[in-house]
């Protein structure tokens, strides 16, 4: 476990807005949803992804799952960390942003694309797969976009 997530010095109290209502533990990646509640991204990503479909403060029904970072929390928890690392709190780690689906559809039609040159096709690959390796939300991203069918009759052709 983190240290700025392991139980600190009863001298730190984790101001209760910093918290997640879902997991009570310091937000690393704050993002707020169609209610205009923030959880920690890792949190409420796997409530939904257990079949939730309703806000865990509010109970009012998630209309959009789009996730919005929350950037003015995420700095003032930074800020805080900073101010108390004496206390053993590490500063939270800027999180990367999600592959943006539009550029995963233009890689996915570069590689597929049958009039690109080789070199294209596998720049357009190598970058799919580095994408694919930084995170989960990215290989759902490149997922949710057709990739096993559009690369796998790549293989066979390359």
């Amino acid at each position: 476990m983190p240290a700025s997530l392991e139980p600190l010095d009863v001298a730190v109290q984790i101001p209760y807005h910093f918290r997640c209502p879902i997991s009570l533990e310091l937000m690393r990646d704050p993002v707020t949803v169609c209610t205009g509640q923030t959880y920690d991204r890792s949190s409420i990503e796997s409530w939904v992804a257990t079949g939730n479909t309703t806000c865990p403060v509010t109970r009012v029904q998630l209309t959009d799952f789009t996730l919005i970072p929350n950037h003015t929390l995420r700095r003032l928890i930074q800020d805080w960390c900073v101010a108390n690392r004496s206390f053993g709190v590490e500063r939270i780690p800027t999180p990367k942003q999600p592959a943006d689906p539009g550029m995963v559809r233009t890689l996915l039609a570069q590689a597929s694309s049958g009039s690109g040159s080789y070199s294209l096709r596998v720049a357009a690959l190598r970058r799919l797969r580095g994408l694919a390796r930084d995170s989960d939300k990215n290989r759902s991203v490149i997922a949710a976009n057709n990739a096993r069918e559009v690369c796998c009759p790549l293989r066979s052709r390359m």
